[in-house]
């Protein structure tokens, strides 16, 4: 089995703390940048938790996916026990909660909807498939597909909403890996991770000379430890040069990843 196809399975396990190995230090996205920043909210605020910032929304590359909406995401409710907001006794959170209000909530991978419909929890809701993966969207205002459509990552599939058993608007996501439920925020994370590796192979090829300046920027942030050990394993300096090169293993693990699915 893959390295990276080893750590995806550890990751999914995972609880939410261990997902701050995946911070990544605020900086300024350029215009044609589709990086995603994941951080910790800022203190002071209500909020908890995890601040994903999405500048674009990563479309068209070998492996495709997406974050579930189109805008900034506050964990308002995370995944595990808490106290349950109606009874006020604690209950187990079998996903997280993002907070929007009337945005647009996206497919994170290609897939089928194998469900469209209402109940009191869940409010208007709907359910996507993706190979491994089944990822549950609620509380919509409206779905925008139907039972049987395909789907891409990023394609529109409904409106946030404020439907069923909740307290305000907000998009409840769950996620199913291989029939059982696990915390979406390190698959969050993982989606994170593969939008960067992608985006700074594309726009190396773009433009070398100004994105080879952000490739050990990215590298050294992100994947700090591991890089450490590709130099070390192949006797390399740190470099653009050698961050370029890593990004582009990583970029064939994600390939194998997605195979052996």
């Amino acid at each position: 089995m893959k390295p990276l196809l080893l750590s995806i399975l550890l990751l999914l396990i995972a609880n939410t703390s261990e997902a701050q190995f995946f911070t990544i230090r605020s900086s300024q996205p350029t215009k044609t940048s589709t990086a995603i920043e994941v951080k910790e909210a800022p203190k002071g605020e209500e909020l908890s938790s995890a601040k994903v910032e999405q500048t674009n929304i990563f479309k068209q590359e070998i492996f495709q996916c997406s974050l579930p909406l189109d805008r900034e995401l506050y964990l308002t409710s995370p995944y595990g026990y808490r106290q349950d907001p109606f009874t006020g006794k604690s209950k187990f959170h079998h996903g997280l909660d993002l907070q929007c209000n009337n945005d647009k909530v996206l497919a994170m991978f290609p897939g089928k909807v194998v469900k469209v419909g209402k109940n009191k929890g869940y409010g208007n809701y709907i359910v996507i498939t993706h190979k491994v993966f089944e990822v549950t969207y609620g509380h919509l205002e409206y779905a925008l597909v139907e039972k049987g459509d395909f789907v891409n990552p990023g394609t529109i599939v409904g409106i946030s909403g404020n439907t069923g058993r909740s307290t305000g608007p907000h998009l409840h996501l769950e996620i199913k890996y291989r029939g059982k439920k696990c915390d979406p925020l390190p698959l969050l994370a993982f989606i994170d991770k593969t939008v960067k590796i992608q985006n700074k192979i594309k726009d190396n090829i773009m433009n070398e000379e100004k994105k080879t300046m952000t490739a050990l920027a990215h590298v050294q942030e992100a994947y700090s430890e591991e890089f450490i050990a590709f130099l070390k394993a192949n006797g390399k300096p740190s470099s653009e040069e050698s961050a370029l090169l890593f990004l582009e293993l990583k970029e064939k693990e994600i390939l194998t990843l997605e195979q052996e699915a």
